[in-house]
């Protein structure tokens, strides 16, 4: 798992998978079949999930059609399209989800489906020459890919490449908040993804693709562990922390504070989320309008 037996994963990220390389050639990746799954993913009643507020006061069908269009003329577009938790929109895809998790799993030699807290499948879309913004997630994950090629380049999550700040501003809910600096390019190890090879993400460890001449289609398998969310729960209240001046202590450098922290945290989250997000941000949601107001009183205190 993710730190228990970390070059054991690497390895295991660097090798091709057998049951991938029929992939390239499956009906559920043809593009007219990958615009029919936009249309069931908004039959969800929880479709809004996936948007921002700005994107979903366009509306459920503006947004459907946009989304759709976008998929089935990705050649010619200048933006790429992911579609999350595919796996639970679609018998098919919740079929070769499975599938895949199950090979995974002989693959590395370790059984990580049990420990899972939240888990999904995304298919990743982009148009040729296109570069994907420079990021981190939460969340394990292996990169198949199924059509095209990209080049791959993963940076370690170390304090030098992705700072404390980087990860609690990540943690309020900004996906971006990874910032690209020159001195960390030399620290990233690419992978040319081409169908049939798969690539494991660790956690918090940034990663920025390129895709070459044709459109690239690529599955994402990714899950989280128990330790992780309670991590991410730190990495939050050392943002509220932050916020109001303090320096707060770093995750693993004191159990104790960290326990108190996660507490903090999981007391203020959705105790029955319904989703990974729910799961993760409900707790750092709530807090926005109070630590706001803390924010002006902590200015005004020092004036």
């Amino acid at each position: 798992m993710e730190s228990r037996d970390p070059a054991r994963w690497r390895q295991v990220g660097e090798q091709s998978f057998a049951f991938h390389h029929n992939l390239a050639s499956h009906p559920l990746f043809e593009l007219d079949r990958l615009g029919a799954l936009v249309e069931t993913l908004f039959d969800r009643t929880d479709w809004m999930r996936e948007f921002s507020s700005a994107e979903r006061s366009q509306g459920r069908t503006a947004l459907r059609d946009r989304l759709r269009d976008s998929v089935l003329h990705i050649a010619s577009a200048d933006e790429w399209v992911v579609l999350h938790f595919v796996d639970q929109a679609d018998p098919e895809y919740h079929a070769l989800y499975e599938q895949v998790l199950a090979d995974l799993e002989r693959a590395a030699g370790i059984q990580f489906r049990k420990d899972m807290t939240w888990a999904g499948m995304s298919i990743v879309i982009q148009p040729p020459g296109f570069v994907a913004p420079y990021h981190f997630d939460h969340s394990n994950s292996f990169m198949l890919q199924v059509r095209g090629a990209k080049n791959l380049t993963v940076f370690p999550n170390e304090r030098h490449v992705v700072t404390e700040e980087e990860i609690e501003d990540y943690y309020r809910h900004n996906p971006l908040a990874a910032k690209f600096r020159s001195e960390v390019e030399d620290t990233g190890i690419e992978y040319l993804l081409r169908p049939g090879v798969g690539v494991y993400n660790p956690p918090l460890s940034p990663r920025v693709t390129r895709t070459g001449d044709e459109v690239s289609v690529s599955i994402s398998i990714h899950y989280s562990l128990p330790e992780a969310d309670a991590r991410a729960h730190v990495y939050q209240a050392n943002y509220v922390l932050r916020t109001l001046g303090l320096r707060p202590t770093p995750p693993g450098r004191s159990q104790a504070l960290d326990r108190a922290k996660h507490r903090f945290m999981t007391a203020l989250s959705k105790s029955r989320p319904r989703s990974y997000d729910e799961a993760i941000f409900s707790g750092v949601d709530r807090l926005g309008a109070p630590l706001r107001v803390a924010k002006r009183i902590v200015r005004k205190l020092r004036r």
